[in-house]
């Protein structure tokens, strides 16, 4: 398969990806609010935003990992390929294990000290859902690394539209949840037992379609984290600020004004954010051939993608967020139902802010 073959494969995989985010966003947000009132979906998103720190466990190794594999791959390296995905599946583990032993302090913390402050969620609810949110990010780690693998042996879309896939059957089982009227603690468990299968299932795929990265058996990469540790922290600067952009206002409005104003916040970003979700489905697709082209060698055609990724994104998103910013306030009150939930100033400043993320 050629590079536009597999861009124009892998641009058909994050599209549908993108359509998955977009789509149970816009379905599930008005139902959390009918079904559990802003109050009660506000302490949810609160417990949500905590654990969400946790993915910063592995130092963004995988990340760094994951170009490497590609980039070894690229050059014809499969067996230094396979090292690092090796050595990638050690610091998954290992961040795993300290995500989950975060979890329990976590945890312990909430029932010890009452922290956060919640008043529709019962406190042993709360500890039990953010020890199976941790649960989700320690396996996280472990998808990350399944998409490296897909990734480098060229298969990026099968494992994108995989993982695209594995986030609708969670967020099935949500809107299930919510339409059953179960509490916070049923969804949180649901979830994650979803997450569990689906990634059992990748792993099965993987190894079916790429055996070469199991066998035969090489040792991992033993200078691998030495090697990876500088470009890994400048990776986890991505992960950091999204942390610190999308759950540093839940958790700082959730203390400020309640879990209420948390709610209807979290409501209009969503629809905010619809320009930037759109965009990244170009740039998720451009990324791997990126990798591959560094790999071998071939800074020319680095630089026509960038160029081309850049003036598209530009372009597209500016468009997407002038629509929107017209359509914004009546789309909201179409959404939500509720006329105090449309927030038409602060949807254009989220508007702007987002935009101008999506094309840095």
């Amino acid at each position: 398969m050629s590079a536009n073959q597999r861009i124009v494969a892998a641009l058909a995989a994050n599209g549908f990806g993108q359509l998955v985010t977009i789509g149970t966003q816009l379905l599930l947000t008005p139902l959390y609010f009918h079904h559990w009132g802003a109050g009660l979906y506000g302490e949810w998103l609160i417990l949500s935003a905590i654990p969400a720190y946790l993915a910063l466990a592995d130092l963004g190794v995988s990340s760094a990992a994951g170009n490497e594999m590609a980039m070894r791959a690229g050059a014809g390296n499969l067996v230094g390929a396979q090292q690092t995905f090796r050595g990638a599946r050690s610091v998954a583990r290992m961040a795993a294990a300290l995500a989950v032993l975060l979890g329990v302090v976590l945890a312990l913390c909430c029932m010890g000290l009452g922290w956060p402050a919640l008043s529709h969620i019962p406190g042993h609810d709360a500890a039990l859902i953010l020890l199976m949110l941790s649960l989700q990010v320690a396996l996280g780690f472990s998808g990350s690394v399944v998409q490296a693998g897909f990734r480098c042996a060229g298969f990026n879309a099968l494992g994108t539209t995989w993982a695209n896939l594995a986030r609708l059957a969670e967020a099935l089982a949500c809107a299930l949840a919510l339409g059953l009227g179960q509490s916070a603690l049923t969804l949180c468990a649901a979830t994650l037992a979803v997450r569990a299968l689906m990634l059992v299932w990748q792993w099965a795929l993987l190894r079916r379609r790429c055996a070469w990265l199991f066998q035969p058996a090489v040792p991992a990469d033993p200078h691998m984290l030495r090697r990876l540790l500088w470009p890994s922290l400048a990776f986890m600067a991505f992960p950091v600020a999204y942390a610190l952009a999308l759950q540093g206002p839940i958790l700082l409005i959730g203390s400020l004004y309640g879990s209420a104003a948390v709610a209807v916040f979290s409501a209009m970003r969503t629809l905010a954010r619809l320009p930037v979700q759109l965009t990244n489905v170009l740039n998720n697709a451009v990324s791997p051939e990126v990798s591959r082209a560094h790999g071998e060698g071939d800074l020319g055609k680095i630089r026509r993608l960038h160029r081309t990724a850049w003036a598209l994104t530009a372009g597209l998103g500016l468009l997407a967020c002038v629509a929107l910013g017209l359509l914004g306030p009546w789309i909201s009150r179409l959404w939500l139902g509720h006329d105090h939930h449309d927030q038409a100033t602060l949807l254009w400043l989220l508007a702007v802010s987002w935009e101008h993320r999506g094309i840095q």
